[in-house]
């Protein structure tokens, strides 16, 4: 969970230095996508490996839950930061930093309890 989290925060943090150059854009774009693609594979099997098998059922949906509200929140944030600003700069720094809190929390030793 922390290597696709501190994998995305960095792609998205390369994104913002690259608006400007198509090619360079898409490629990195390309390697969030690649990033974000494996999620829904790895992130049960992670919940398995931290909290135990027998928990997966009932923590793995909340997991699920949080990526559905993302996936409906995030685009509609970011469009409305566009409006905004013009830009979806703002937009892509703070997507890298919600994935850059979500690795903190994911770090702190009391996360891999039992």
């Amino acid at each position: 969970m922390q290597a696709s989290l501190g994998f995305f925060t960095l792609v998205a943090l390369a994104l913002v230095g690259t608006p400007q150059h198509d090619y360079l854009f898409m490629a990195i774009s390309l390697l969030c996508g690649f990033g974000f693609g494996a999620c829904f594979s790895v992130y049960a099997s992670l919940v398995a490996a931290r909290y135990g098998a027998e928990h997966v059922g009932g923590l793995y949906p909340l997991v699920f839950l949080a990526y559905g509200i993302a996936g409906v929140t995030g685009p509609a944030l970011g469009g409305w930061l566009f409006d905004l600003t013009g830009s979806y700069r703002d937009s892509i720094l703070l997507a890298a930093v919600v994935a850059a809190a979500g690795l903190g929390l994911t770090a702190f030793p009391g996360s891999r309890e039992r």
